[in-house]
């Protein structure tokens, strides 16, 4: 599988996780610091459209040919009572635009968010959950 870090953002005011993908990651990325400033930043920029969501998890990589930065956003809804069956909204932020149309993923991705999944319903909170790291 391609992605090869996560982490829970403790800087964003919403529940949050990012993942970084190795596609255009070191190009346009160049270090796990510098990504992870750019995710924090991104989703901040998103508020308005994240903060909704019980969380939110994230996979960050990029495209060479095209020098776009993209980060595939999925919001997670109706947790409670706890762990509940979520409902799961998509997102795909492209150069710092949140743009729900068209939102597509990999199945790299696709394979770690069941992975989560089943992660998040082994824990007894949001909190465990969002501290638990795999990566």
């Amino acid at each position: 599988m391609g992605i090869f870090y996560g982490d829970h953002m403790r800087n964003v005011i919403f529940p949050a996780k990012v993942f970084f993908h190795s596609a255009g990651f070191k190009e346009l990325y160049g270090s796990i610091k510098y990504a992870r400033i750019y995710s924090e930043l991104s989703l901040m920029r998103s508020y308005k459209d994240l903060s909704g969501f019980d969380y939110v998890l994230s996979v960050l990589w990029g495209n060479v040919q095209t020098q776009e930065k993209i980060m595939d956003i999925f919001g997670f809804s109706d947790t409670e009572p706890w762990p509940g069956n979520p409902d799961v909204s998509s997102y795909i932020l492209k150069n710092g635009v949140l743009r729900k149309e068209n939102p597509m993923t990999c199945g790299d991705s696709l394979i770690l968010l069941g992975q989560e999944e089943s992660t998040r319903r082994s824990c007894k909170n949001l909190k465990e959950y969002l501290n638990s790291q795999k990566f």
